[in-house]
């Protein structure tokens, strides 16, 4: 082959492949659909009274019976081809499963689908026309040809306002029932108001009635880890506690209200603004000692200081109140130590009490510590990633993101269905061979916990050798095995690329738990061609399963 050389280099990527079949036949039945299944009754947050829906793991069932009377004789039809399915749609998704027909002749077909913790249908389950994935044969006097017989179809079921599915429910819902400012007359104010835990996408907060005079609410950005601010010049006048409506409505029309108390002091009763007097801006949520002050006051004789689980109007004292406990007295805190019922309401209220009303009434969220004994365990195209459970009853949420190591991080990522007990997630779709830093983090309505960080290279095939050379005419192999146990078995498909002169075989390798180490050769043959140039190739390794 005048030393004609092919250059083999190897890559590791994701494939898949979809293969759909469909039957016929002939007359028809339209049956009609009713749901024969009750949805639970459960008590939503904010929500009154109690609502009937399906949660995950309750069971819609689903029947189909024959117009006419006429009854079932067989279920598909040998060599046909034909599945026992049947199709529901659930908040735009059809949802697929198994039909049965039990003790045959019978007078209806029964579907059964267990709801899943992503599905959500706030309208009500429909139902297409035609929803059958097989056939269902219907008797017409003595005809024992079944594929003869009148096949059973079904009418359409438009939306189903008493079969509201909602999954693994998420309701808006704020972590206290009110929250109280005092500001002081003329000031410069700006406050943050909190975010609500859960509810579906598309959440609206609205402040009800209007602010006192220069004052004005601004809802939250998309972006903003808060629920919206109440910013301005607060009037020259006081002004007693005012209650105000501050509701969250998610897309799916869940709210949750919480009251917003604002009163407003002269300059004689208030010496500090509020929006500012506290620092640091938030706690970590653990219970050893951490810095916590108060600035603004020029004395602090006859005033306290408390930590409370919500806000204080203003001429309700802390002192004794079974949501409060006193930190400092005489003297700005240099430090707090929070209980674990602190840590799992979110956040603490530090209020400044001067004997006779409050002075100060400050929310301090306390957002989640870092995930701890995080780990990444790498496999065939995916790495699992662990954390301990940290005991935090205001964790909402858990996200996450990766990157391959010294490379630009992605976005934080929602990790579907978490909440304060979840300790794993996998992340899959990675390239093997490749090194990856992880992050995780927990969300509550305070903001983004602390991330924790771990690393892990996932592992791939492993070759015989990187390159080799075929003399034109002749042939030459390599091996190629996984370097590591998969979960299940891995189909590794070769393509090439560069000379169609190269070719190769087998075009795919498979791989069990088995004999995942066992290395499997693909053999190259080079076709003899009339001129001098050497010609390269290059094939890459796409693995699927695992």
């Amino acid at each position: 082959m005048n030393g004609r050389r092919g250059f083999l280099p190897y890559a590791l990527a994701a494939l898949a492949a979809l293969c759909l079949t469909a039957t016929t036949a002939t007359a028809q039945n339209t049956g009609t659909v009713t749901i024969t299944s009750t949805p639970g009754l459960k008590s939503l947050p904010g929500v009154m009274p109690a609502v009937r829906y399906y949660s995950a793991g309750e069971t819609i069932t689903v029947r189909i019976t024959p117009a006419g009377s006429q009854r079932i004789t067989a279920v598909g039809y040998q060599g046909s081809g034909d599945n026992t399915s049947f199709s529901i749609d659930i908040g735009g998704v059809t949802r697929t499963h198994a039909y049965e027909v039990l003790g045959l002749p019978r007078s209806y077909v029964e579907f059964s689908y267990a709801v899943q913790a992503d599905d959500r249908d706030t309208n009500g389950i429909s139902v297409r026309a035609n929803a059958f994935g097989g056939s269902v044969f219907l008797r017409v006097g003595n005809n024992r040809n079944a594929l003869a017989r009148p096949r059973l179809t079904n009418s359409a079921l438009t939306d189903q306002s008493g079969h509201v599915v909602r999954g693994t429910q998420t309701v808006p819902a704020f972590a206290q029932d009110s929250i109280s400012f005092t500001f002081r007359t003329g000031a410069t104010v700006s406050v943050q108001l909190p975010r609500v835990t859960g509810g579906e996408a598309g959440l609206t907060y609205s402040l009800g009635s209007t602010l006192p005079s220069g004052l004005s609410y601004t809802p939250p950005g998309e972006t903003d880890t808060h629920g919206g601010t109440i910013s301005g010049t607060a009037p020259a006048t006081a002004q007693a506690s005012t209650a105000y409506s501050f509701t969250v409505t998610d897309g799916d029309g869940d709210s949750d209200t919480l009251t917003v108390n604002v009163a407003l002091g002269n300059r004689n009763t208030f010496k500090a603004d509020n929006a500012y007097a506290v620092s640091p801006a938030s706690l970590a949520a653990r219970t050893t000692s951490q810095p916590l002050s108060v600035a603004g006051f020029t004395t602090w004789t006859g005033r306290s200081v408390h930590a409370c689980r919500r806000q204080l109007t203003l001429r309700t004292t802390p002192v004794g109140a079974t949501e409060c406990r006193q930190v400092a007295a005489g003297a700005s805190p240099t430090a707090v130590t929070l209980s674990q019922d602190e840590i799992d309401n979110g956040g603490i209220v530090v209020v400044v009490w001067n004997g006779t009303g409050v002075e100060l009434a400050q929310w301090v969220p306390v957002l989640p510590l870092a995930p701890a004994s995080f780990a990444a365990t790498p496999s065939v195209g995916a790495v699992a990633l662990g954390w301990d459970d940290p005991g935090n009853a205001s964790i909402s949420r858990y996200e996450a993101r990766h990157r391959p190591s010294g490379g630009s991080w992605g976005a934080w990522t929602e990790i579907a269905a978490s909440d304060q007990d979840t300790t794993a997630h996998e992340v899959t779709g990675l390239e093997a061979g490749t090194a990856y830093e992880f992050e995780v983090r927990a969300v509550n309505t305070g903001g983004d916990g602390a991330a924790a960080t771990a690393t892990a290279t996932v592992p791939g095939l492993v070759f015989s050798a990187a390159s080799t050379t075929v003399p034109e005419g002749g042939s030459g192999t390599y091996a190629a095995a996984l370097a590591s146990r998969p979960s299940a078995a891995v189909t590794v498909t070769v393509s090439r690329s560069g000379s169609t002169d190269v070719t190769f075989s087998p075009a795919s390798l498979t791989f069990t738990r088995d004999n995942w180490s066992a290395a499997q050769t693909v053999t190259i043959r080079a076709t003899t061609d009339d001129d001098g140039a050497d010609d390269a190739a290059t094939l890459a390794h796409r693995a699927t399963g695992g």
